[in-house]
């Protein structure tokens, strides 16, 4: 039996960080929502397996030139061949939940959006079952570090910092970072209350602004008239 969500990965506290349920497993996953070419990111999961035992493997499907290499697999055995990324347990481990970990390598002439699926097999009353889901990442030029951009601001369209995001509302004074002397703003948006700093007309300024305040796993997010967009939309309406 096949089940399939589609779940796009916004919530954000130094990595991305999201919690689901299909049927009786639950899933767990930190993953960047943002990176630049060239760069390796890392990705956490767990699986709450409840009463699964037997073969089980978690996979991963990634676009060509992708890399996927293993950092914590759990006892699995790891396989990486023809753009997937394979966990394989002759015997699922006996732990509540199984944690892994892994590193995914972008090509270095790259950009756009891609989408990152993943699958879990597992036994389920003498059955085999597949819960599949995906994440969008959206991937950016790394020449766009000195890349100079024109500091206008058409139709609106600005760039904020995110520096991290929660289910539940929390005063700033509760986020555990060094934002200086920068402003926080919150929004409460996708069911979720996030956190911004600042309100700059180009990327490179929010970037620079990012580097500075050094905090890990904050990225760099695109507004057009107050509607979250993507960084390579907003270049399609700046013209670029």
């Amino acid at each position: 039996m096949k089940r399939y969500i589609k779940y796009l990965f916004t919530l954000f506290v130094m990595l991305s960080l999201n919690s689901f349920a299909i049927s009786s497993v639950s899933y767990c996953i930190k993953s960047p929502s943002y990176v630049f070419a060239g760069e390796t990111y890392n990705v956490t999961v767990c699986i709450n397996k409840n009463e699964i035992s037997g073969s089980s493997k978690f996979e991963i499907v990634v676009p060509e030139g992708f890399v996927v290499e293993s950092v914590n697999s759990s006892g699995a055995n790891f396989i990486f061949d023809n753009n997937k990324a394979k966990f394989i347990w002759i015997l699922t481990p006996k732990a509540e939940t199984i944690d892994l970990s892994y590193n995914i390598t972008v090509p270095k002439l790259y950009k756009g959006e891609e989408k990152i699926f993943r699958k879990f097999f597992y036994v389920k009353n003498n059955k085999v079952e597949e819960d599949e889901f995906y994440s969008v990442i959206d991937i950016v030029e790394n020449d766009m570090l000195t890349q100079v951009v024109p500091e206008i601001s058409e139709n609106n369209i600005v760039y904020k910092i995110q520096i991290g995001a929660f289910a539940n509302d929390i005063s700033t004074n509760n986020l555990h970072v060094n934002t200086g002397n920068y402003k926080v703003e919150k929004l409460e948006e996708d069911n979720f209350y996030k956190f911004f700093i600042g309100n700059y007309v180009s990327v490179n300024e929010a970037l620079s602004v990012m580097k500075k305040i050094g905090i890990k796993g904050a990225f760099v997010t695109a507004y057009n008239n107050g509607k979250r967009i993507t960084i390579k939309e907003s270049y399609k309406v700046k013209g670029y």
